[in-house]
C-alpha cells in the first residue's frame, strides 16, 4: 500500500515538471509587448503590432543611401536608447539605460596602474579599451577582453603611459559587433592625471646625528633649489640641493642633524614647484667615547683629551666628578662629531686620588666618562755634605718636587712639632733644584745627626735629609740663626725666582758617594792633622762665565780650631779656579793666621774628600804665580753694584778686587751668606794685604802643584 502511494506521488511530480517546462518553451510574446530597437533606426516611428507583415520583414534603412547589414562597413557604435525620466521623492531623475564602466582610481599619476570594471554589455562580447586625451581624439587601444555571460567584466588593468600629460583623460569600452564591422555599444569614463610629484630616495633611512646620507631625487622643477628640512618646515633648512634641467637630482648627500631617538623625517621642498616630499628616517642613539692623554698624572701637569661620536658641531660640556655642578670647561665638536686632543686643563694641587671627567653633548645629551688617578709627588733631597763640624754650610739638591715651587727647609720637625724654618729655595721648570737654600750649622749644635725636613709649598710633598754633626775640639763662634723669613714667598710661579746661591744651570750635581770622581761624604778628620776639603771637579769648567764658576766656600777645619776668631779664609789662598786642589797640610796654618780676617761666604757647600794625604812641601816645584789668578784691580773709590740672580758676596768681591768682609761692613750686612737679587751694594776699595800674603799664596801654589 505504501509503495503504491509513493509511486503515485513521484508520477505526479514528473507530470507537473513537464507542464512547467513546456509552458516556458512554448510561451510567445503577448499582444501588448513591444520590441526595443537599440539601433535607433525606428526612432520616431510607430511600432507595428506583433504578427503584422511589417514586423515579420527585416527593416530597411530609413535614411536614403543606407546599406544593409551585409554591405555595411565598420562604423560608429549604435546609439544608446534615450534616458527614461523617473520621479524620486518628488524629483525628476533622468535614468540612462546602457553599458557603464568605472575606474579605480580615477586620479592617477604617470606610470601608475588603473583598474577597470564594467557591465551592461552583451554576453560574451569582445571589448576594446581605448585611452583618449580628448573627446575628439581617435584614442589608443590599451587592451581588449571578453565579457562574461552576464555582460560584465572586472579585474582589467592598464598602466598610465609616462607620456600622458597632466589633466583629464577618457577611457572608452567599445563592444565589437558580431561581424567585426563597427561597435554595437560604447561606454566611457573620465579620469585625471595629477601633476608630477617629486620623489626622493635616501641611501639609508637609519642612522645617528652626523651620519652622511646619500640621496637621489626626481620630479622637481628644472633648475630649482630644493630645501631640505628636518621634521618641520618652520625651522631653518638643514641643506640646499639643486635640480638639473630635467628636474632631477642624480646624486647628493645630506648630514643627519640632531633629533629625538626614534622616527623622524626629512622634508624636501622645491623653491619653484613648492611640492613637499617627506621621507622617514629612524634616529639611533649616540655612543661617544673620550681618550685621555694620561690616566695617571701628577698635579700641576696638563691633562688633555680627545673625543669622537658626539653630535655634529655641538659643544661638549666637561664636568669633574659631578654632572649637576658647573662645567669646568667645554670642547667644540666638528661636523663629524669629533674634537682633537688640544682641549684640556692643568691638574690643580687640591685634587687627590681618583677623579672622573664627565662629557655631555650640549644638544645630543649623549654622555660618556673617563677616569684618571692623581699621583702624589715623591721628592728626594740630598745634602751637599753628609757630615761636618759646627760652622759648616749645608745646601740641598732636590729632585721630584713640583715645578717652580718654593721648598721650605725645617729643622726639628716631627709629627708633634712643626719645627723651625731655617731656609728655602725654589725649584726649576722640571721640579729640581741644585745647591738650593743654605743652613750654617751653629756652634751650639750637638754632635750627632741633624735632620732636615723639606716641604713643597704647592705640592705639600715632604722629604728628609740628614747631616752628621761632628764634635769640634774648640768652641765655634757661630750663633744660632733666628727668625728666618723666606724671601721667595712672593715669587710668581713660572717667573725667575730669587735663589739663595748660584744659578741652577751652574750648580754641581748632588754628591753621589758610589760614583767615581764625585765628592764623597766627609770623613771625620784626625785630631792631630785636620785637612782642608777639596773642591768638586764640576767647579773648574772653563766654559762657564766667571761669576758662575766660583766654587762654594767652606771654612777650613784648621781655622775652626782657632778659638779667638770666627771662621776665616785668606782671599789669596782661595783655590777659586784650580781644577782639583790637594789638601793643605797642617804646617801651613801659621801662614794663614797672618792673613786679614774675612768671613767665609756660605753660598755653596761642597763635599770634603775623606782621608786626604798631606802634600810633601819640601819636594814641591817652584811656585808658579800664573796658576792662581789674582783678584781684579780694586776700585780707587767706592762704587755701586746691583746684585744679579745667582750672585754671592764672594763672586762680587772677586770681580771688584776687594774682600767679602769689606763689602759686608760697608753695607751693614749681618749675614754675608744672604743677599737678594736687585739689592744695591756699595763696593769699597780693597784693604792693603799683609806682607805675608804672597808667601801664603806661593805656599798654596806649591801644594796645588
Amino acid at each position: 500500500m505504501k509503495n503504491r502511494r509513493l509511486t503515485l506521488i513521484i508520477a505526479a511530480g514528473v507530470v507537473f515538471t513537464l507542464i512547467i517546462v513546456g509552458s516556458v518553451i512554448t510561451r510567445s510574446a503577448g499582444p501588448n509587448e513591444v520590441a526595443v530597437d537599440t539601433t535607433g533606426e525606428t526612432a520616431g516611428q510607430a511600432t507595428p503590432p506583433a504578427g503584422s507583415a511589417s514586423a515579420s520583414k527585416p527593416k530597411t534603412p530609413s535614411t536614403p543611401g543606407a546599406k544593409t547589414q551585409t554591405d555595411a562597413k565598420p562604423g560608429p557604435a549604435e546609439p544608446t536608447p534615450p534616458p527614461a525620466v523617473v520621479q524620486v521623492d518628488g524629483r525628476d531623475i533622468s535614468v540612462e539605460r546602457g553599458p557603464i564602466i568605472l575606474l579605480n582610481p580615477s586620479t592617477v599619476r604617470q606610470g601608475s596602474t588603473v583598474g577597470v570594471t564594467g557591465s551592461g554589455f552583451d554576453a560574451g562580447a569582445t571589448i576594446d579599451l581605448v585611452l583618449k586625451r580628448q573627446e575628439t581624439d581617435g584614442g589608443d587601444v590599451v587592451t581588449f577582453f571578453q565579457v562574461d555571460k552576464g555582460g560584465t567584466f572586472g579585474g582589467v588593468n592598464f598602466t598610465v603611459p609616462d607620456g600622458l600629460s597632466t589633466g583629464p583623460f577618457l577611457v572608452e569600452a567599445r563592444e565589437r559587433k558580431g561581424d567585426g564591422q563597427g561597435f554595437s555599444k560604447v561606454a566611457s569614463v573620465s579620469g585625471t592625471v595629477a601633476g608630477a610629484a617629486a620623489q626622493v630616495k635616501l641611501g639609508t633611512q637609519v642612522g645617528q646625528p652626523g651620519t652622511v646620507v646619500e640621496l637621489s631625487a626626481k620630479g622637481f622643477a628644472p633648475d630649482e633649489k630644493v630645501q631640505a628640512y628636518w621634521n618641520s618646515l618652520g625651522d631653518l633648512s638643514v641643506e640646499t640641493l639643486q635640480s638639473d634641467a630635467r628636474g632631477n637630482i642624480d646624486r647628493a648627500s645630506i648630514r643627519v642633524p640632531f633629533g629625538a631617538v626614534g622616527n623622524n623625517s626629512f622634508i624636501f621642498v622645491g623653491d619653484k614647484s613648492q611640492s613637499p616630499v617627506t621621507v622617514n628616517f629612524l634616529m639611533l642613539s649616540l655612543f661617544p667615547t673620550v681618550e685621555l692623554s694620561s690616566y695617571a698624572i701628577k698635579a700641576d701637569n696638563p691633562l688633555t683629551f680627545a673625543g669622537k661620536d658626539f653630535g655634529p658641531g655641538e659643544r661638549v660640556l666637561v664636568y669633574l666628578n659631578n654632572p649637576n655642578g658647573q662645567p669646568i670647561l667645554s670642547a667644540q665638536a666638528g661636523p663629524d662629531g669629533t674634537f682633537p686632543g688640544s682641549s684640556g686643563f692643568i691638574i690643580p694641587f687640591a685634587l687627590r686620588g681618583q677623579q672622573t671627567l664627565i662629557f655631555i653633548g650640549e644638544q645630543s645629551k649623549a654622555p660618556t666618562t673617563a677616569s684618571f688617578d692623581i699621583l702624589p709627588y715623591t721628592p728626594n733631597v740630598q745634602p751637599s755634605t753628609y757630615g761636618g763640624r759646627p760652622g759648616t754650610t749645608v745646601t740641598f739638591y732636590g729632585f721630584g718636587f713640583a715645578r717652580t715651587e718654593v721648598v721650605y727647609v725645617y729643622v726639628n720637625r716631627t709629627k708633634d712639632s712643626a719645627g723651625r724654618l731655617v731656609s728655602c729655595f725654589a725649584t726649576d721648570n722640571q721640579g729640581n733644584a741644585g745647591a738650593g737654600g743654605q743652613y750654617l750649622i751653629p756652634g751650639s749644635a750637638p754632635a750627632g745627626q741633624l735632620q732636615f725636613t723639606l716641604v713643597g709649598t704647592k705640592s705639600q710633598a715632604s722629604t728628609t735629609a740628614a747631616v752628621e754633626v761632628m764634635a769640634s775640639e774648640v768652641p765655634v763662634q757661630v750663633p744660632e740663626q733666628q727668625g728666618f723669613t723666606c724671601p721667595l714667598d712672593n715669587t710668581e710661579p713660572g717667573q725667575p725666582s730669587q735663589q739663595i746661591g748660584p744659578p741652577q744651570q751652574t750648580t754641581p750635581a748632588p754628591p753621589k758617594p758610589d760614583q767615581q770622581g764625585q765628592p764623597a761624604p766627609q770623613a771625620p778628620p784626625a785630631k792631630t792633622a785636620p785637612t782642608q776639603p777639596s773642591q768638586p771637579p764640576q767647579q773648574a769648567q772653563p766654559a762657564q762665565p766667571p761669576q758662575q764658576t766660583q766654587p762654594a766656600q767652606q771654612t777650613p777645619p784648621s781655622q775652626q780650631a782657632q778659638p779667638a776668631q770666627p771662621p776665616q779664609q785668606t782671599p789669596a789662598a782661595q783655590p777659586a779656579q784650580q781644577p782639583q786642589p790637594s789638601p793643605q797640610p797642617q804646617q801651613t796654618q801659621p801662614v794663614q793666621q797672618t792673613q786679614p780676617a774675612q768671613p767665609t761666604p756660605q753660598a755653596q757647600q761642597t763635599q770634603p774628600t775623606p782621608q786626604a794625604q798631606p802634600a810633601k812641601t819640601e819636594q814641591a816645584p817652584p811656585p808658579t804665580p800664573t796658576t792662581i789668578p789674582g783678584p781684579a784691580a780694586a776700585p780707587s773709590a767706592p762704587v755701586k753694584y746691583t746684585v744679579a740672580p745667582g750672585d754671592t758676596l764672594w763672586d762680587i768681591s772677586q770681580r771688584h778686587g776687594t774682600s767679602v768682609q769689606s763689602i759686608a761692613d760697608a753695607n751693614k750686612i749681618a749675614n754675608p751668606n744672604l743677599i737678594h737679587a736687585g739689592q744695591e751694594l756699595i763696593i769699597p776699595p780693597a784693604p792693603k794685604p799683609a806682607q805675608s800674603a804672597p808667601q801664603g799664596a806661593r805656599l798654596i801654589e806649591r801644594v796645588i802643584a
